[in-house]
């Protein structure tokens, strides 16, 4: 969000894509929140029209600028509704903190948040059932959340 600014044109304002803002961790740790949030629940944070490239896209720069503490409840109910679990959306949450000081600092961090070691037991624990032929055996096709 900080990324997006609204410049005077004329009488009026027109948002793109701030060009002088300098690489930082806090933009790419909100990038991995968005992109984590759309792999789980299995859409856009927001639309984007196809037909445009980013920066022509006014509608997604301004849902972007205007991100806020609203559109981030609403992303975690979404998560929730998803049924992703509470440690995905407090993960996705802490990542798209609409305040850069607020998200985490480097992607050690977030690679540190429990969800990880939960989600890591929980394909152990699979795996092993599968290879002792258990109610997950190797032969039974594995369920996939989304299909192609």
């Amino acid at each position: 969000p900080e990324a997006i600014q609204v410049v005077a044109v004329g009488r009026t304002n027109k948002v793109s894509i701030h060009a002088q803002l300098p690489a930082s961790a806090s933009i790419d740790i909100w990038g991995f929140g968005k992109l984590m949030y759309e792999v789980l629940v299995g859409k856009q944070i927001f639309p984007v029209d196809s037909h445009k490239t980013i920066d022509e896209d006014e509608n997604f720069l301004r849902n972007l600028k205007n991100w806020d503490e609203d559109s981030l409840g609403i992303v975690v109910a979404e998560i929730d509704e998803a049924g992703a679990g509470t440690l995905a959306a407090d993960l996705i949450s802490h990542c798209l903190c609409p305040f850069p000081e607020h998200r985490p600092k480097s992607m050690k961090e977030i690679l540190s948040h429990p969800y990880w070691n939960e989600n890591d037991s929980q394909m152990t624990k699979n795996i092993k059932r599968r290879s002792r032929g258990g109610p997950a055996a190797a032969s039974a096709p594995i369920k996939r959340r989304f299909q192609a």
